[in-house]
């Protein structure tokens, strides 16, 4: 799987693939960055990419006491928009992220129509 690492600094707005086989994986660990970095990155990807896109991020950074603060609706409502805008293929939670978090998500994109990779 290649990976898309979102991190938080100028390097990041050029996205870096690795390992190229028959997926890209978007991924990123900033709530705050979540939406605006992440949406730019992934609208980017499929645009050009000749590969279908899985977008699994954190529910944000971990706060003061090692939780999470992104709630299973906010991170369900910019997954809804990335699936509708036919950007990704499968999406879905990593750290932070519950069985709320997935059942949310998997409501908000039931029905959209998958990204189709851009073949050269």
């Amino acid at each position: 799987m290649a990976t898309v690492k979102a991190v938080m600094d100028e390097a990041a707005r050029r996205c870096k693939v690795t390992a190229p086989t028959n997926w890209i994986t978007a991924t990123t660990d900033t709530a705050m960055l979540f939406k605006d970095f992440l949406a730019e990155t992934v609208e980017e990807l499929q645009r050009t990419a000749p590969l279908p896109i899985s977008c699994y991020p954190n529910a944000g950074l971990p706060n003061a006491f090692g939780s999470y603060d992104e709630t299973p609706q906010q991170m369900a409502a910019t997954m809804r928009e990335f699936a509708r805008e036919g950007w990704v293929n499968l999406v879905g939670g990593c750290c932070g992220t519950t069985p709320a978090f997935i059942e949310e998500i998997a409501a908000a994109v039931e029905g959209a129509a998958p990204h189709r990779p851009v073949f050269p």
